[in-house]
Order: structure tokens, then sequence, then C-alpha cells
């Protein structure tokens, strides 16, 4: 027996109200493959994408999360909600990424949560620091062209860091060597 679109949507709700987003996700698709235009559908599936993201976030699942809250802006573009918690992802991912030495990982991160909310003096000194992190490896492996590259996109988040400044002198010191 096939179901009708009103059917499928209360089924839909069903697994809203059961936490069950991924059952809830597939269900509103189909609901609007059968409707395209059912705006309920479509705003429950928004929904379930973003609970799903946090569902995510509460399990430190980063990655997952942002897929999550992209699908639900997707449908609803102009949600801040979902735009602040896709920046907040971002920058717990970048945050993960510094924990794992993963720079250039974080800095995207960083920058990807910037872009979403610019405000964010957290976000900013986040990735001042994966820079410089990214400098001081660069170091390590005596490449100070590009030390000395990190360490000044670091300067330009935090023109007063005076670590900053210190490593970028010792690089250019050791570049003319």
């Amino acid at each position: 027996m096939t179901q009708n679109k009103d059917e499928l949507y209360k089924i839909g709700c069903e697994y809203m109200y059961k936490d069950q987003y991924r059952e809830a996700i597939k269900t509103f698709e189909d609901v609007l493959r059968l409707d395209s235009r059912n705006s309920n559908a479509s705003n429950k599936l928004a929904e379930a994408h973003y609970k799903l993201g946090n569902h995510y976030m509460y399990k430190n699942q980063y990655r997952e999360a942002i897929e999550s809250f992209e699908d639900a802006l997707k449908i609803d573009s102009r949600n801040s909600n979902v735009i602040s918690k896709l920046a907040e992802a971002n920058y717990k991912l970048g945050c993960e990424y510094i924990y794992k030495d993963q720079y250039r990982e974080a800095i995207g991160s960083f920058e990807e949560s910037l872009k979403l909310d610019s405000r964010n003096s957290n976000t900013s000194n986040k990735l001042a620091e994966a820079h410089y992190k990214l400098g001081n490896h660069y170091m390590y492996k005596n490449q100070y062209r590009e030390a000395i590259e990190s360490f000044e996109d670091a300067l330009k988040i935090d023109s007063r860091n005076s670590n900053v400044i210190s490593k970028l002198a010792e690089a250019k010191s050791k570049l003319n060597k």
C-alpha cells in the first residue's frame, strides 16, 4: 500500500517527536518528491537537518554537524540559528585540527567560521594561533619562506603578539643566512 503525502508528513512528524532525525529527513524528502511545493514538509526537513546537526555537535562530530547545518541552509538560507551553529561547528572543528597539529585544516575551518560570523573574536584568535603554529611547523622543517608567510598572516590578525613578532624575526634571520 502506498502512502499519500499527508500520511508521510505525519510519519515524518512522529520521527521528529522521537528524535529520529535521519528517518524524518528521508520521510520529508519523500513528501517533497510527491509534492515539491509542500512548504510544511520543506520547513520540517530544514528543522530535521538542524536538529541532526545539533545532535552531532553534542557528540563532538563536527564534520557531520557541518554537513547537516549546510543541508538545512540549502532549504532555509537565511536562518540565523543555523548560520550561527554552522559557524560554531567550523570553529570547534578548527580547534580539533589544532589539537591534532593539522594547522592548514584548522585555518580553513576558522576562515569558514569567520565568513559566517565575522564578529567572533575567539575565532580570530584561534585563526592567528593556527597561523603561528603552522609557522613554527615550517621553522622546524627549515622552510623559512613559508614560516615567514605564516607568521605575517598571524600578525595581520594579531599585530601586537610578541611571540609571533619574535618568531618572524628569527625566520627572516635564518632565511638570510
